[in-house]
């Protein structure tokens, strides 16, 4: 996905979750670099979606997070929700979907 279309799904209002997450780089166990992914409900298909954010677009979604609510904040990561993405996603998508997702990025 372009930069103008991730920033027009930021400024849509529709239900998001932005995901920071932390990975190790290979040369050097102790340094660590966020990353950044967009979840979006794609109701046709009862899923959801994963947008991984380019490095150069983090800081113009990072300024759009006004009406997201932070839920989770701790050494392994964040996440942000925007119109009660998480209750959407639990009636929409099925049990198996959701834990394969959550299983991909453990």
């Amino acid at each position: 996905m372009q930069e103008a279309e991730i920033i027009a799904l930021m400024d849509s209002g529709e239900p998001l979750a932005i995901i920071r997450y932390f990975q190790w780089t290979s040369f050097n166990k102790s340094l660590t670099q966020p990353c950044y992914v967009i979840l979006r409900l794609d109701p046709s298909n009862r899923d959801i979606d994963e947008i991984d954010l380019p490095r150069e677009t983090v800081p113009k979604v990072m300024d759009r997070l006004k009406g997201f609510e932070l839920l989770h904040r701790g050494p392994d990561g964040s996440v942000w929700e925007r119109g009660n993405f998480g209750s959407k996603a639990k009636r929409l998508v099925p049990l198996a979907k959701r834990a394969q997702l959550i299983s991909k990025k453990e």
